[in-house]
Order: C-alpha cells, then structure tokens, then sequence
C-alpha cells in the first residue's frame, strides 16, 4: 500500500511538472481564464435556476386557472346547452306537427288528382 501511495505522489508530481512545462499558457492566465470561467457558469446557472422558478411559477398558475375555469367553463356550456335543448324541443314538434299536415295535404292531392284522372 505504501509503494502505491509513493507511486501516485510521484505519478501527480511529475504530471504536474509536465504540465507547467508544456503548457501553451503562463500559470496566471491559465487561472485567469479558468476563473472567469467558473464565474460566467456560475452566473448562466443562476439564470437558468432562476428562468426553471418563472417556468414552475408559470405552470403553476396555468394550473391553478385550469383547475378554476374548466369547471366553470363547463357549468356555463351544460347551462347554454340545457337552454338550446329546452328551446328547440317546441319547435322540433311544430316542425313534426307541419310534416303531419303536409303529408295529410299531399295524400288529399293525390286522392283528388286520382279522382281527376
């Protein structure tokens, strides 16, 4: 266990010494960049967390309303609906009692134009 131990300190070691050698930046500006890095990602996660809170926040309230207004929107149709009904069932027997007495004229016609001929 040991041995392994000395092994990866040595292998970060030398890795590190290799690094800053062949590294096609100086150390500062390697750690500028990386820290203007981590600040932009920083500030686009805020964004991003901030724009999920308005979306929950929207979906919320579309939620809320659908949950208040199909009800309501429906008691409105079944109320127009029971009132169309009401309104037209007079007037589809006045349309079948206007059938009727068609039909008894028609057949009188006929009776008549047999005699006729």
């Amino acid at each position: 266990m040991r041995d392994f131990v000395k092994g990866l300190f040595f292998g970060a070691g030398i890795g590190g010494v290799t690094g800053l050698l062949f590294a096609p930046k100086k150390g500062t500006v390697l750690q500028k960049e990386l820290r203007e890095y981590v600040v932009y990602s920083k500030d686009h996660f805020e964004e991003t967390k901030a724009d999920l809170d308005q979306v929950k926040q929207q979906v919320e309230r579309t939620k809320h309303a659908i949950d208040h207004l199909v009800p309501q929107t429906t008691k409105a149709f079944q109320k127009d609906l029971d009132a169309f009904e009401f309104q037209l069932t007079p007037r589809i027997e006045r349309v079948n009692e206007q059938v009727s007495t068609l039909q008894q004229h028609l057949a009188e016609a006929k009776a008549k134009f047999e005699q006729l001929n």
